[in-house]
């Protein structure tokens, strides 16, 4: 009968456990680091271009702020030629050039912020990178003035079709309005022909012109200090997360 004889196992010491758990420590720690260096750096790249979104969404909301600050300069201006020859008599006033300043002075002036990037920024702000900036408080500003100008903007889109839209209806021929409907930005009219326009219509629609022109002058005011904010948070951005280079 063959006997089988066990190997003998030699018992490690107490250093050669204590090493070989150091070991495992050590890996799984480095590997920790590893991740957590990993991750960071992916987030911070993923700030990086959010960021550089953002900055680009705003170059486009201040070019656009500046169109609209130079429309709303030339409806003042035209405005104000109007309210002169409604005060004229209206047997001497030029009803021709009277309906295509009404029609000139009929707009209002609409922006729409590109707000993509704030959006996802706000939806990341669990980031390290993004929670310890202050860029929400720019933001916070930001979106103020963006709230102001939709107010302003309902609110002359009810004046122009309480005020403006109710005179054209009342005392444009058919003729004058198809034409102007199709003239496209010209405004033009065919005639001076107008419809029971009497000169207290005239002197009615030049009061009510002043309330248009008014807000028309805060639009200018509000564009201004709305694309200033967006300066200033492209600044920050720009500064706070070096982007410097890339722009």
């Amino acid at each position: 009968m063959e006997v089988h004889h066990h190997p003998h196992v030699e018992k490690k010491n107490f250093k050669e456990y204590f090493l070989e758990f150091l070991m495992i420590f050590l890996a799984v720690t480095l590997g920790f680091f590893a991740e957590n260096i990993r991750e960071n750096i992916s987030d911070k790249e993923h700030v990086q271009l959010l960021c550089e979104q953002l900055v680009n969404d705003l170059k486009k909301d201040t070019a656009a702020l500046n169109k609209n600050i130079s429309l709303e300069t030339i409806f003042t201006r035209k405005e104000d030629s109007l309210f002169y020859l409604l005060q004229q008599p209206i047997g001497k006033a030029d009803l021709k050039k009277m309906q295509e300043l009404i029609l000139d002075c009929f707009n209002v002036t609409i922006f729409r912020a590109s707000t993509g990037a704030i959006t996802e920024i706000k939806n990341e702000l669990h980031l390290k990178q993004l929670s310890n900036s202050k860029i929400m408080s720019y933001i916070t500003d930001y979106e103020s003035d963006l709230s102001r100008l939709r107010y302003m903007e309902n609110y002359q889109q009810q004046n122009e079709r309480q005020y403006t839209q109710t005179f054209i209806i009342a005392h444009f021929t058919p003729a004058n309005i198809r034409s102007s409907l199709t003239s496209g930005f010209n405004n033009h009219v065919i005639d001076a022909q107008v419809r029971n326009l009497t000169q207290n219509d005239m002197t009615q629609l030049s009061v009510s012109l002043e309330d248009i022109e008014t807000y028309d002058k805060i639009f200018i005011t509000n564009y201004s200090k709305t694309k200033e904010t967006a300066e200033r948070l492209m600044d920050y951005v720009t500064d706070e997360f070096d982007l410097q280079k890339k722009q």
